[in-house]
């Protein structure tokens, strides 16, 4: 795998990675003979040390045991023996604890096998230590001591014998454990030191690897940044790797090509600003000239503003003061309006007032025909009454003729009523016809008066507008003059900046191009050696 290309945060890691992977199988296999050794030691103790342990207590009891037996057979007071019977079974007690304990401790086949004759041979011997208590306490000591010299000796050497047999077996294991354990650290030592060389070959030739691919190319870096500050910029860099150092070279290399470019333009644009400075101070002079003639202009375009100002000034008053007639006229067609509308409303009631005094005097008409009629026929009960109804035919003559002039009296009334009504009735129509002419003339009020509003507003509009156009013809004629200054100002700058030009031609020429001299230094960085 060619690594130049890789980065540096990369190649580091992997270095790490590498050394993490030694140093976690370094771990591993101390761990693994640690764990190893851990288990040979557990046997030693558990099948080794402790069940021997136990094995020679239960030697050591049953010897006891032993003595007691022999004190019970010599002894003739009962208490002796009591005290010898009590002592045997708290040792029996003891003996069965500890072969408990062995059953616990061992866990191999070879010593649960010899542990089972062991068991097998404690029965039997306690069998017969029961039968020689039996007999001891029956008082037939000379059966006991029998039993005590032959069957029960018997059993105890072969009691005696399985524990030995099961304390050497227990030895061997120890020894056999105390070896292994010691060749696992053999075996485990060779491999850690096996494992540092490694590390150390490792970390030798990672060193050099990462100081190659890092190193080397930083140096040269230098090497081209020291170059360029002395202001030779023919170098050719080349870049071969991807990774930091050449983004770092390929980076210097587009810094070094663009100085080339930038001082190619510089020496380029120095001569250009000369030549160029020249034509500017000419053409300033010509701008000077003009610029001075506009202001000239500008002079005048200010004066007749000045008037053309003032004059619309005096159109927005004139305009502002019809405003407010057309305002006065329309607020009195208004009130014309209104008055018209009342004298129509009073028309309209004298008009339906005559209507109903019309209808009253035709019931006065009415009533007076029938007193006529009442007062005839009174006239005629009293012609039929002779000489009693005189006087009541004189009273119905009075009533009949009262009742003729009221009839005619009504007539009058009606005719005159009717006349009236009929010139009521033209007033009303005219004074209709005036509303609507008034209100015509209040709409036109109206409308005279919105649109002189609206000149009114306008002209305001336009005096505002005028005054800006004259603050800008002020500014302008004030920036004019400025510029004219600025003119003088900018032909003195283009002299100092010729004289800067030729400076600054003078200072690039400090840069050494290739492209000039044909000649150029190379740089270039060599990938890092596969892996």
């Amino acid at each position: 795998m060619n690594t130049g290309n890789l980065k540096i945060g990369t190649r580091m890691g992997l270095a790490a990675l590498l050394f993490l992977s030694v140093y976690a199988l370094c771990t591993w296999i101390g761990i693994s003979g640690l764990r190893l050794v851990s288990v040979e030691n557990s046997s030693i103790i558990n099948d080794g040390y402790r069940g021997a342990a136990y094995s020679y207590e239960i030697i050591d009891i049953v010897n006891r045991n032993a003595r007691s037996m022999r004190n019970a057979l010599i002894f003739d007071d009962p208490l002796s023996f009591e005290r010898e019977k009590v002592g045997i079974l708290k040792n029996n007690s003891e003996n069965d604890d500890n072969c408990s304990r062995l059953k616990v401790s061992i866990n191999s086949a070879r010593g649960k096998d010899l542990l089972r004759i062991v068991l097998e041979t404690r029965d039997l011997y306690g069998v017969s230590q029961n039968e020689f208590m039996e007999l001891v306490a029956s008082g037939r000591k000379a059966e006991a001591k029998e039993l005590l010299l032959n069957k029960l000796s018997t059993d105890q050497r072969n009691y005696f014998d399985a524990l030995r047999e099961l304390i050497r077996y227990q030895t061997e294991r120890v020894r056999v454990s105390g070896e292994r354990a010691e060749n696992v650290f053999q075996t485990t030592r060779a491999k850690l030191l096996g494992l540092a060389v490694l590390s150390v070959v490792l970390g030798i030739g990672v060193s050099a690897w990462l100081s190659f691919s890092i190193i080397l190319p930083l140096r040269q870096a230098v090497k081209i940044a020291g170059t360029v500050a002395s202001g030779d910029l023919s170098s050719r860099i080349e870049v071969k790797t991807r990774d930091e150092t050449g983004l770092l070279l390929k980076s210097l290399k587009e810094m070094n090509d663009s100085l080339v470019r930038v001082v190619s333009e510089v020496r380029s644009g120095a001569d250009t600003i000369a030549t160029s400075t020249s034509q500017i101070s000419a053409g300033n002079q010509d701008l000077s000239v003009r610029t001075a003639e506009q202001a000239a202009s500008l002079e005048q375009t200010a004066a007749s503003m000045t008037e053309l100002t003032e004059t619309v000034r005096q159109n927005a008053e004139n305009a502002r003061q019809a405003n407010s007639l057309a305002v006065s006229a329309c607020e009195l067609a208004g009130t014309g309006r209104r008055d018209v509308d009342v004298m129509v409303e009073t028309i309209n009631q004298i008009n339906a007032d005559s209507a109903r005094v019309a209808e009253i005097t035709g019931m006065i008409e009415g009533i007076a025909f029938q007193t006529n009629i009442l007062a005839l026929n009174a006239a005629v009960e009293a012609a039929r009454a002779g000489e009693q109804g005189r006087g009541f035919a004189v009273v119905a003559g009075e009533v009949r003729s009262l009742a003729q002039r009221a009839s005619a009296a009504a007539k009058e009334i009606k005719d005159l009523i009717e006349v009236s009504t009929q010139k009521v009735s033209q007033g009303a129509r005219r004074a209709g016809e005036v509303s609507i002419a008034m209100d015509h003339i209040h709409q036109a009020v109206s409308r005279v008066s919105d649109v002189v509003a609206e000149i009114s507003a306008a002209s305001l509009e336009q005096t505002q507008g005028i005054e800006q156009v004259h603050q800008a013809i002020d500014q302008i004629d004030e920036v004019t003059q400025q510029n004219a200054a600025l003119v003088e100002e900018s032909a003195a700058a283009a002299q100092s900046m010729q004289e800067q030009a030729g400076k600054m031609k003078e200072e690039v020429m400090f840069f050494k191009l290739g492209v000039e001299s044909g000649e150029s230094q190379q740089f270039s960085v060599a990938q890092a050696a596969p892996i």
